[in-house]
């Protein structure tokens, strides 16, 4: 596998003899949104990635799961692939998550951090006693703090997965860490200077390689997903190379400001750990020509009863605590300026593209 190069292009065939019924799954990247075709014969390929997530998240055979996710595709992926092993799935739109929640009553939720902060299921609880959160956007220790205080009676896990692919990638243990899947699929944690195996405790690029014959099969696909591998062996027995839940995000959308890149996992995580913040966060870089320097600028929101003066105060410190600048804080929205949980990066796009980014 080391001798095939490392492949980041987003036009793998599709293979017509595949059968079992072709569907697509989105994937948003920076410049379109792309389609990846899997089938009914992938899903049943896939059943013991599914079987090794659901035994890892403490998912039983017989457990009721309920699906919000975002992607209405990712939201059917999950409720074929959970149906595959025996659960009773419904998935279900983010809006009609709350109303759904007492009329399912399920045992298990999967749903993405953020939108677990916004919901108050405390009155629908019913039998819920597993919450699943995945997507990449404050899947850190500062959001799922706030999380855990909402509901200190559920346990909560991590699951990482992207839209190329039609299985989960890797799941969190009892013991905190995401561990991936082996069965059908070859995942490499790669440096992120060359395509050799990242050392324990740096950084690394997820390379996802399909070892099953499938619809549309990757080869050391580059994910574009950073990740911290971390040392040493788990707790919980298992082995393999093992990541923090926190995935880093898109290194393709990771602005360089003083020399410090602005990961968007580190850049949610920094903001999420001050206390006084709402989910209506956003940042932007800019080239302030009138100064010849770079210019980050962070706008928010702050919860009530707390003093919009004294969380500026917090969000510069812990900011400069993370990237070594202070950063411009704001609560003005400008009209252009979206809350949206990334960093977005204006310096050297055209006018057309920046009035694109700001309206999207």
């Amino acid at each position: 596998m080391a001798t095939v190069p490392v492949v980041t292009r987003k036009d793998f065939p599709i293979w017509p003899n595949a059968g079992g019924g072709v569907r697509l799954m989105r994937s948003r990247r920076l410049d379109a949104i792309h389609y990846w075709a899997y089938s009914q014969n992938d899903l049943d390929r896939d059943k013991p990635i599914w079987e090794f997530a659901g035994a890892i998240l403490g998912i039983p055979q017989a457990a009721r799961v309920l699906v919000g996710l975002e992607n209405d595709d990712a939201n059917a992926l999950f409720a074929e692939g959970l149906a595959h092993i025996g659960c009773t799935v419904l998935s279900v739109r983010v809006e009609m998550l709350e109303r759904t929640m007492a009329e399912f009553e399920p045992s298990t939720l999967i749903i993405t951090p953020l939108t677990a902060h916004q919901l108050n299921l405390k009155d629908s609880l019913g039998g819920l006693n597993l919450l699943v959160l995945t997507g990449t956007v404050g899947a850190g220790d500062a959001l799922r703090r706030r999380i855990v205080q909402k509901y200190p009676h559920l346990r909560v896990k991590e699951l990482y997965y992207i839209s190329e692919f039609a299985a989960p990638l890797a799941v969190e243990c009892d013991k905190g860490a995401l561990h991936w899947a082996t069965d059908g699929v070859a995942v490499e944690l790669l440096a992120l200077g060359d395509d050799t195996p990242a050392q324990p405790g740096s950084r690394a690029r997820v390379v996802v390689s399909d070892v099953a014959e499938r619809v549309q099969p990757l080869v050391r696909y580059d994910t574009g997903d950073l990740v911290q591998v971390l040392a040493g062996g788990c707790d919980c027995g298992r082995s393999g190379p093992r990541a923090h839940r926190l995935t880093l995000g898109k290194a393709a959308s990771a602005p360089t400001v003083f020399g410090t890149r602005l990961y968007s996992g580190e850049f949610v995580e920094a903001l999420w750990s001050c206390e006084g913040t709402s989910d209506k966060i956003g940042g932007n870089v800019r080239l302030d020509r009138g100064r010849s320097k770079d210019l980050v600028t962070i706008c928010f929101e702050p919860l009530p009863g707390f003093d919009a003066n004294q969380v500026k105060k917090m969000i510069a410190a812990q900011f400069y605590k993370s990237f070594g600048f202070m950063p411009e804080v704001t609560t003005n929205f400008p009209p252009e300026f979206l809350p949206v949980l990334q960093v977005r990066d204006f310096r050297s796009l055209s006018p057309a593209v920046k009035d694109t980014l700001a309206s999207a």
